[in-house]
Order: C-alpha cells, then sequence, then structure tokens
C-alpha cells in the first residue's frame, strides 16, 4: 500500500475487514478484479472492461450467506437461504461495484495514495497508543487470508465509489416545507377499530373427514416431498488422541526446537511513553509550526524538571494522553518507522527532541529496552516438547490417512477403526445443503459426500480437528411418503389451512355486512365478534421498536377517510376494521424537532437517489450490451 506502508507492513484491522467486506451486498464489493489475463473458464461475469472471477464470485456467495446468518441469527435455515438466493445477490453487488468503478473513471474521479494513507492511519483499530502499528495490520489480514494489496487494492475502489456517490448526491435536498408535509404524514395519530379472525378460534369447528384429507393430500402432496438423504460413515484420525502414545526423544526435540526456534525467543521490546500534538501531513506550515512549538514547550519542561506523565496528561493530544502517555512494551514492526527507529535508539530514561510522523509531532521517552533473546534448551524443555508431539501427532494422523485412503476399501471401516490406535469411526445422514449434526465444517463433508459414488472412498480430508476419509453407504433418492406415513403432520396442515379458509371467509362476511349498510358495531354484533380500539397510532409510532403494537393498529388505515372500513393480515389472523378518528400533530414539538428530521428524510432521499442512479447505470449498461453472465446462476443456488 503506497512505500509507507509496504517499507514497515502497516497495516489496517478488523473493523475495515467487517466494514468493507461482511455485509457488502450493493455499493463496493470489496474485492479484487481482473482486468483480462485470465482464462475464459475462471470468469463468470464481465461487466464493461472489468471481469469477474469465479473465486471472487464464489467469496461474495459466502460473505452474502454469512451476513445474512448474522442479520437474522437462528432464523435463516437452508430453505430461507435458498428463497433469498445468495448467488443472485452476490451476483448482483459484484456486477453493480464494476459499474461504479468504471463510472467513477469515466468522470475523471481519483484517489491519491495520501487519502488512502490518511485514511488508514487515522483508523483508531490500526492504532496502539495514539500510533499506527503494522503488527496488528498484518495479523489481522493474515488471520483472515488476505494480502495487503488486495486491501490496498480495495479501500482505493471502495473511496473511488464513495467519491462518485457523494457527488451524484450533492444535488440531493429537502426544503422546510417538504419535510413539514412529510412529517406531519407521518405523526399524524389514528384511532382504530377492529376485529381480529384467528385461526386457532376455527379449528374446533373443522371436521377432519379421512376421505377428504386424502383427497386434499392428492391435491398438496408436493409440500410433503422428502429431499435426497445420504448416508456416509467418516474415519478420522485426531491427532489429540494420538499425542499421548507419541514418542519424542532428546535428538528429536533438540532438532524440532532449531527448525522452529523463532517460535521461543522473546522479541526485543522497549517501554515508552509519549507526547503527540496532532497534525496532519498535508496541513499548512502554520499548523505544523504551532504543533511543534507546542511539543518544544513540553520538552522544556520536562528538561526542567517536571515528571513525563505529568506532563502528557497535560499536553498530549493522543489517547494515551490520561495513562500519562504510557504506550506499554512494544517490540519492532509494530509502529510507524520513523517513531520506532527514534524509540528504540534511545537509551532507557532518555527523551527525544521533537520529531514529526504523519500522526503529529512527538515526544518520547523510553523506560526500558529488552533485547531479543532465545531461551536455552533445558529452559523450556518442556514447552519443546508439547509442541514437538502436537506437531508429531499431526503428521501421524496425516500419515496414516493417506496411507489408508490409498488402499481402503469401503466394507474395511469398521475392521479399520478396531486395528488402529487413534481411529474414530461415525455415521451420519446428509440433506444437500442442510448442516450435519456432529460436524463443524458440514460444507466441506457434505461437498464431499454430494460428489462421491455409493461403495466409493474419498480423498484424505484436513479438518480442524484432523484427518478423515468417507464413504459412501446409501443414497435415498427424493421422494413423497405415503398418506399413512405422515398422516398427523398432513391432518395437522389440512387443519391449519382450513382454519385460513374460515378466517377468510368469516373475514368477507363481515365486511360484506358492513357494505350492505349495517354500521361496523351491528356487523360485528351480527357475527358474534368482538369490538377492540387501539391507542392512538401514527407512522411514525408503528416504525419505533418501543412501539407496543396492537393487531388492529394497520398501516392499511393511513391511507383511508375516517368511517372507511377494510381489512388486512396481522400476525395472528387476518382484521377488518374501520378507521375511528385522526388526531392533530403537536405543532410545538413539530417545530422543535423538524431540524434534525429535516436532515434524515435529506440522508435517506440522497440513499435512495443513489440506489436509482445505480439501477440507471445497470439499465444502460445492459441496453449496451456491456454484461455479461457467463454462469447460470439458477444453478448456483
Amino acid at each position: 500500500m503506497l512505500n509507507i506502508f509496504r517499507e514497515s507492513a502497516r497495516t489496517w484491522a478488523i473493523k475495515a475487514l467487517i466494514w468493507f467486506v461482511a455485509l457488502t451486498f450493493v455499493g463496493a464489493a470489496f474485492l479484487v478484479w481482473g482486468q483480462g489475463g485470465a482464462r475464459r473458464d475462471d470468469i463468470v461475469a464481465v461487466a464493461g472492461d472489468i471481469q469477474i472471477s469465479r473465486a471472487n464470485y464464489s467469496d461474495q456467495i459466502r460473505k452474502v450467506e454469512d451476513g445474512l446468518r448474522k442479520q437474522f441469527p437462528g432464523q435463516i435455515n437452508t430453505e430461507t437461504l435458498k428463497a433469498l438466493n445468495p448467488p443472485a445477490i452476490a451476483m448482483n453487488a459484484l456486477i453493480g461495484s464494476a459499474l461504479q468503478m468504471q463510472e467513477a473513471r469515466k468522470a475523471g474521479i481519483e484517489v491519491t495514495d495520501a487519502e488512502i494513507r490518511d485514511y488508514i492511519t487515522r483508523m483508531p483499530e490500526f492504532q496502539r497508543g495514539g500510533v499506527f502499528s503494522s503488527r496488528n495490520y498484518l495479523g489481522v489480514l493474515k488471520r483472515n487470508g488476505f494480502t495487503a494489496k488486495a486491501f490496498e487494492d480495495n479501500l482505493k475502489s471502495d473511496l473511488l465509489t464513495r467519491k462518485l456517490q457523494s457527488i451524484v448526491e450533492s444535488a440531493v435536498h429537502v426544503s422546510n416545507a417538504e419535510a413539514v408535509d412529510i412529517y406531519l404524514d407521518r405523526r399524524q395519530p389514528l384511532v382504530v377499530e377492529y376485529v381480529i379472525f384467528r385461526p386457532e378460534d376455527f379449528r374446533s369447528k373443522i371436521k377432519a373427514d379421512k376421505s377428504e384429507i386424502k383427497e386434499w393430500f392428492e391435491e398438496k402432496k408436493e409440500r410433503f416431498a422428502v429431499p435426497e438423504e445420504r448416508s456416509f460413515s467418516m474415519l478420522m484420525a485426531t491427532p489429540k488422541s494420538m499425542a499421548d502414545s507419541v514418542s519424542v526423544d532428546d535428538e528429536y526435540l533438540k532438532s524440532y526446537f532449531d527448525e522452529h526456534v523463532s517460535e521461543f525467543e522473546t522479541e526485543e521490546q522497549v517501554k515508552a511513553g509519549h507526547i503527540l500534538a496532532q497534525v496532519s501531513l498535508a496541513a499548512s506550515k502554520k499548523e505544523a509550526d504551532a504543533a511543534r512549538s507546542k511539543m518544544e514547550k513540553a520538552l522544556k519542561r520536562i528538561e526542567a524538571g517536571e515528571d513525563f506523565a505529568v506532563v502528557a496528561k497535560d499536553m498530549s493530544e493522543g489517547p494515551s494522553a490520561q495513562a500519562g502517555g504510557d504506550l506499554g512494551s512494544f517490540p519492532k514492526g509494530q509502529m510507524v518507522k520513523k517513531f520506532e527507529d527514534v524509540v528504540f535508539g534511545l537509551k532507557p530514561g532518555e527523551v527525544s527532541k521533537p520529531f514529526r510522523t504523519e500522526f503529529g509531532w512527538h515526544i518520547v521517552k523510553t523506560y526500558s529496552h529488552t533485547p531479543m533473546r532465545v531461551p536455552k534448551f533445558e529452559e523450556i524443555k518442556d514447552k519443546i516438547e508439547q509442541k514437538a508431539r502436537e506437531a508429531k501427532a499431526w503428521e501421524m494422523a496425516d500419515d496414516l490417512i493417506s496411507s489408508l485412503s490409498a488402499s481402503l476399501l469401503a466394507g474395511q471401516f469398521d475392521d479399520s477403526a478396531k486395528s488402529h490406535e487413534g481411529l474414530k469411526l461415525k455415521r451420519y445422514k446428509a440433506v444437500k445443503g442442510a448442516p450435519i449434526p456432529g460436524i463443524d465444517e458440514w460444507k466441506v463433508v457434505s461437498n464431499v459426500v454430494f460428489d462421491i459414488e455409493k461403495g466409493t472412498v474419498s480423498e484424505p480430508l484436513e479438518l480442524s480437528g484432523g484427518f478423515a476419509v468417507l464413504t459412501l453407504n446409501s443414497i435415498t433418492p427424493p421422494r413423497i411418503p405415503a398418506l399413512d406415513e405422515i398422516k398427523d403432520k398432513v391432518k395437522e396442515s389440512f387443519i391449519e389451512e382450513r382454519s385460513y379458509d374460515m378466517v377468510r371467509t368469516s373475514a368477507g362476511e363481515m365486511e360484506k355486512e358492513v357494505s350492505g349498510g349495517k354500521s361496523f358495531k351491528e356487523a360485528a354484533k351480527a357475527g358474534g365478534h368482538k369490538v377492540l380500539t387501539t391507542k392512538p397510532y401514527s407512522k411514525a409510532s408503528l416504525s419505533d421498536p418501543k412501539t407496543k403494537v396492537d393487531e388492529g393498529m394497520v398501516r392499511e388505515a393511513f391511507s383511508m377517510e375516517v368511517g372507511e372500513t377494510g381489512a388486512a393480515s396481522t400476525r395472528v389472523g387476518s382484521a377488518v376494521f374501520m378507521l375511528s378518528s385522526r388526531g392533530d400533530v403537536d405543532l410545538k414539538e413539530m417545530k422543535a424537532g423538524l431540524p434534525a428530521f429535516r436532515r434524515s428524510l435529506a440522508r435517506a432521499k440522497k440513499a435512495r437517489v443513489y440506489t436509482e442512479y445505480l439501477a440507471a447505470l445497470r439499465k444502460r449498461a445492459e441496453g449496451k450490451g456491456e454484461i455479461e453472465i457467463l454462469i447460470d446462476v439458477k444453478k448456483m443456488n
């Protein structure tokens, strides 16, 4: 990322990862596109001059799926996920992102290296004591499987599309009159009288005749289809179960220590504090001179005998100020290079002269300096032995499964489990796309299960707990069970559907009575129904999660005249309702809240305008034949 970051391996952090990646369904899709040079079979779509690779598409599908599960925890099962169609969402997001990138370039929009550097270095998540930390950056990228270049390129792309969005939205305004009209519409309170029709109130009236249920089942039997199910056996070698039987002598331990010495060494570290006067590299000379002058004054106080921590609390503008500027202990590679060079170059107790980095002007004090040290073998022999045993156990597990898979037959899984210590045999059932109980990495396993033939043995799999091979025992094809197998389930579904039919019929009869001239209360009384009345509610109150919503608080009433009736679906059934009254808006409250309301309207309007702009971009590109989707997205779902 720019030389400053390449030189010291500077970084970003998890907030950026989540912000720019996890839930990016629209807007910039945070990935790297190839522009030519890729094999045709590696490309899934082309938008203008930007190619979307198969790997990036697969990655985006995964992000969409994970994002949906996080957004709706516990509510996304396989069927719901399929209905939401993550492959289509992912493809639309990637194409939209490509079109935005091209449009920004056409408009001559640019993002400079200085802008990227300034954006990254100012994020608190990337700082330690107010100073950018490169070690966190690299660590986060490595843990999440990203390279620095990919993140740098994508940040640039994201900032580019943000600039495009800012330009498009700059012409959007909300007038005071417009804000008043919308405020009155959203805040005017309504009162509704209503009757609720619940399915459970009709269940006892339904006669579940066997012949009628049978006839109904014949019409609806596709609802009860059972998907293909596969049963399989998994033979797994777990290093954890092998660790105790692993034998390692001193020669092996010393060899392991020599090969992995960096894992045991103590890094060179300093304990330091700093005082910071924040100023950007792009600041004026006057601003920079003022920051430097402040640090010179701080240094004079320290040289006059004042405690460094006291001066830091009084004068530092960094987040560590309240801790007396204390940065704690840290090794090389965590701070920006210039800061690191100064602090590691001081002797314990020394205070630096003022110096400048991209964060501003600093004074640092080094409290202690611990040199890098490699402990002697004897000092950490127990620790080495533990790590060596674990490593050897992984090797043994890998070797065992690899050797077995080369000659193992499907019918030999039981015998192998009995004759090899450390092997575990378990049997499972899998439905395509659904979690497999007892297996954390069920997606990996399921892909193999639905790829191999019955009676064959899979290639070795590396899972988080060890190594495994699978064999497919049986395939139960998709089928519709006989009525006798699921008669209770069918009966319940029949009663439920008939209950809803009766709800609709009863609600319709009451509506008809009112339309025929009866008053709302007369029609309700004639049908033996109780009339309920809502508390006053508005469009705004229905959007407030704190509002306790009655079943009669229907949105349909907002477009009706007082005395007009209607029907609406509710969470518990159906409602027949009448708009009883419209109240007045508190004008004093409106006057006080209008400025903030107007700003929120402007934000929403800008978002809507940009969404419409993106739709127009897509339509124009499609009209020119600039979008080419090279795969069948439906088959991906």
